[in-house]
């Protein structure tokens, strides 16, 4: 006797069915794609202006870019050049202050320092994606500071951290991945892989500091000259939020590995 339910029960249709409700890759995908990268900021005044959702949620979006950069940019990272690989010598460096607690927190729970290293590495390649979203709430009190003015609800700040760091992070793997093509095709060259580097670690942050000027006129109608100046503010500000992500992501993990996690 046939059953009269209607489901697909193939393949095929279970994977369709499961990238769908994984990622929602429609329409949506493309034009928020389009939007973030040839209209900055405008993705921000859609969330507000319409009830109609013609992109994708602001948080599912990030969410997705997320997921896929820290999937792709361990197999494109290289020795001459290298993004969100952190170690526990990357973070600890010269830094005698912290170089003092490793060795305390080695000596407290009695283990050498080649496993508790393992041990630290482990803790941070699990945690940096997850911890780098605490950057969109920082970054958002800098906007409401920076444009206090203008009388925003923080939530607005908020929707234009999330998607400033979409760009952010979408676009710094388009950065690693043509470094990746560039170097790979001047080896027949005598071109300097460092040299490679520095001109598109320029060409990256001109790029960004460009866009950030761009996406905050749009949201915040300002005139060119503040919003320039504004715009500056915000870029050291995102940096130093950065620098503050990676120091949180040293104590955090020292805390973890204390208590035992």
């Amino acid at each position: 006797m046939k059953s009269n339910n209607p489901t697909d029960l193939s393949l095929k249709a279970f994977a369709k069915s499961f990238t769908a409700e994984a990622f929602h890759v429609d329409s949506r995908i493309i034009r928020t794609l389009y939007a973030l990268f040839i209209k900055p900021g405008h993705l921000t005044l859609a969330y507000f202006k319409t009830s109609e959702r013609q992109y994708v949620q602001p948080l599912k979006f990030y969410f997705v870019i997320n997921f896929i950069f820290f999937l792709i940019t361990p197999i494109l990272n290289t020795p001459h050049f290298q993004v969100f690989s952190f170690s526990m010598k990357s973070l600890s460096g010269r830094n005698q202050i912290y170089q003092k607690i490793i060795k305390e927190q080695i000596q407290a729970i009695d283990v050498s320092e080649e496993i508790y290293e393992e041990r630290f590495n482990a803790h941070l390649k699990y945690n940096q994606p997850a911890f780098v979203f605490l950057i969109i709430p920082f970054f958002a009190l800098i906007l409401n500071m920076v444009n206090f003015k203008n009388k925003r609800y923080y939530i607005e700040h908020l929707i234009f951290s999330i998607h400033f760091l979409s760009f952010f992070l979408l676009f710094l793997l388009i950065i690693i991945s043509l470094f990746r093509a560039l170097t790979f095709g001047l080896n027949y060259f005598t071109v300097s892989n460092g040299l490679v580097g520095l001109i598109i670690i320029v060409v990256f942050i001109i790029w960004l500091s460009i866009y950030l000027v761009v996406a905050t006129r749009a949201v915040y109608k300002n005139r060119i000259l503040p919003s320039i100046l504004k715009s500056i503010i915000l870029f050291v500000g995102f940096i130093v939020t950065m620098g503050g992500y990676t120091q949180f992501l040293f104590f955090y993990t020292i805390l973890a590995l204390k208590l035992g996690y």
